[in-house]
């Protein structure tokens, strides 16, 4: 199986618009998944056509072009719960 990893998943759309064609279609990818930016933890393009993200959250999201995107909860996508920040802290600095 064939792979083209990305390295430096921030520059996605820099290198889209250089005309990096796995680049492109990765940021298609994290476009129509939803996926901010900043919490793409990983990306890489298999032979396929497959495009596969990793998120902060540490969801592994599949998409290939022409397939309907799978919807991620915002806690899939930044790994940050926002219920623990509604709760008393037990014990530290916040107590």
């Amino acid at each position: 199986m064939n792979r083209k990893p990305l390295s430096h998943i921030d520059d996605l759309a820099a290198r889209a618009a250089q005309g990096d064609e796995a680049a492109g279609l990765a940021e298609r990818a994290r476009i129509e998944c939803g996926i901010d930016p900043k919490y793409v933890f990983s990306a890489t393009v298999m032979s396929d056509g497959e495009v596969v993200i990793v998120t902060n959250g540490g969801s592994k999201v599949r998409w290939v072009e022409g397939q309907d995107a799978p919807k991620l909860t915002p806690v899939q996508i930044t790994g940050i719960n926002p219920e623990n920040a509604r709760r008393k802290p037990i014990t530290g600095k916040g107590k």
